[in-house]
């Protein structure tokens, strides 16, 4: 059902409103900012979210991000897997000077970041706006750091709500993702229903292409030099195009009986009926006794799979199997 799962994310929206708290923040970070390749990030924190919010910000182009944790080696872990950098904690005023977005995502019961540590930053700035998204529950940064002048500060319950705006996005767009997944349930079902039937199909072909090979090659011998080498190979080529464009019919009703009840049964009864029609002409063009040459061997019980095969002819003649 893969190719169902990419018809969905391309013919439809679904895809394109995220349900993450980290990717919303990346969103905000790029609405605030502008393009993220020509900003800076400082991520606060090492834990899963904040990992996210990185992979989330350097998807939409982030090249430069730092991060900054209680634990140094922490920091450098994470920082190394981005080709980032780390900060000490006692460098964070430092860490603020040089970032032009921070996201917080740490697990510590207390805000970490206060408004005398973003005030002693920004004094030392020259970069224009510091934009703090803080991702954390309880939050990182001190409600009063938006105070602080030309500090931007968005906490979780902002990201919350842009994220229940994209599930309602993304609710929206059920409806034609269950359309796009029936359609391709009943396509895949038509496709296994139909392997049912194709070993008689192929049986059907192959019996029909070495009967007209037969009665060509009959033709042939009793023509004689009449029809050069160079023409007979073409008529076997005419003779095979012709038994396709005969069985084409017949091979596609027996897949559309497939795909109903008792279906192995009704593509074995048509199977049947073709049978018997071959084996009648077949009979009258060798002169053998119709009724009694190459009677197929056919059972069809509805509780047994169908069983297909030919008998011998009675009468003393070899029969060219098939």
């Amino acid at each position: 059902m893969a190719h169902a799962g990419k018809r969905a994310r391309t013919e439809t929206a679904i895809s394109r409103h995220t349900a993450s708290v980290s990717h919303a923040a990346a969103n905000l970070a790029e609405a605030e900012l502008g393009n993220l390749g020509e900003l800076r990030a400082l991520v606060v924190g090492t834990g899963e979210m904040a990992e996210l919010a990185i992979d989330a910000m350097v998807k939409r182009g982030l090249t430069e991000v730092a991060c900054i944790n209680r634990t140094y080696s922490s920091a450098s872990e994470l920082a190394r897997k981005y080709q980032g950098k780390a900060y000490n904690w006692y460098h964070l005023p430092k860490a603020l000077k040089w970032a032009d977005v921070v996201i917080t995502a740490t697990g510590a019961p207390h805000a970490v970041i206060s408004a005398d540590d973003v005030a002693e930053a920004m004094q030392q700035r020259r970069r224009g706006q510091l934009l703090f998204i803080d991702i954390a529950v309880p939050r990182d940064v001190a409600e009063t750091v938006a105070s602080v002048d030309n500090v931007i500060l968005y906490d979780i319950d902002h990201l919350r709500s842009a994220v229940d705006e994209s599930l309602a996005h993304r609710r929206a767009c059920v409806p034609d993702v269950e359309a796009i997944l029936a359609d391709e349930v009943e396509e895949f079902l038509e496709w296994l229903h139909g392997r049912r039937v194709a070993p008689v199909i192929v049986d059907m072909r192959k019996r029909a292409e070495i009967l007209a090979a037969a009665e060509l090659e009959q033709t042939l011998s009793k023509i004689g030099d009449a029809v050069p080498e160079a023409m007979r190979e073409p008529l076997r080529l005419m003779t095979r195009r012709i038994v396709n464009k005969v069985l084409h019919e017949a091979t596609v009703n027996l897949k559309s009986h497939s795909c109903r009840p008792n279906s192995d049964q009704c593509a074995m009864r048509s199977y049947v009926q073709m049978l018997e029609h071959e084996r009648s002409e077949f009979a009258r063009t060798m002169g053998w006794d119709g009724h009694e040459a190459i009677q197929p061997r056919i059972a069809i019980d509805d509780g047994q799979p169908a069983t297909v095969g030919a008998a011998e002819p009675t009468n003393g003649t070899t029969s060219q199997r098939g």
